[in-house]
């Protein structure tokens, strides 16, 4: 499968369209530690982020919705048809929503950096491995490659990718 995720030690200082990352955590491509349908690439092209503290903030201004009470999945639309994606796994689902303080009603306007949520890492992690998440961006056709630093990010302080646009 093609990815337009390109991971870096450093991003480009030319590439000025950057979006924050809207958790505390360590980003890397998905791999054995993502459960198996974010692993295989069959739910798209996306950023493994092992959570390291429990905020949600937003990475931009623009429209928020979750997909249901639970929190599993949250989207950011930005006025120019941007859309970024934050997957929590699946067992997080049976859960019922517990483990997360919501900030935001499940669809609105919100501000970057916005407290979005709290959540409890101790009850939502299952197993050995800490919790992560998968970020993606939705195909947008101004977007011709996506730049990530791999490391740490701290939520809305840290730059996490840089979009490089289509000429």
């Amino acid at each position: 499968m093609f990815s337009r995720i390109q991971w870096v030690s450093a991003l480009n200082s030319t590439l000025s369209l950057r979006l924050k990352s809207p958790v505390h955590g360590h980003a890397g491509p998905c791999n054995e530690r993502a459960p198996a349908l974010f692993s295989s690439g069959l739910a798209g092209d996306g950023i493994w982020l092992e959570l390291r503290e429990n905020q949600i903030l937003a990475p931009f201004s623009g429209q928020f919705s979750r997909s249901n009470a639970t929190g599993q999945q949250l989207c950011w639309r930005h006025s120019s048809g941007l859309v970024m994606q934050l997957d929590f796994p699946d067992f997080t689902k049976e859960r019922m929503g517990q483990g997360f303080v919501w900030s935001v009603p499940q669809q609105t306007s919100v501000v970057a950096g916005q407290q979005m949520a709290l959540f409890d890492l101790g009850l939502l992690t299952l197993g050995p491995n800490p919790l992560g998440v998968m970020l993606k961006l939705h195909p947008h056709p101004k977007i011709n490659r996506i730049y990530c630093r791999a490391g740490y990010h701290q939520a809305y302080s840290d730059d996490l990718l840089a979009l490089q646009l289509s000429s």
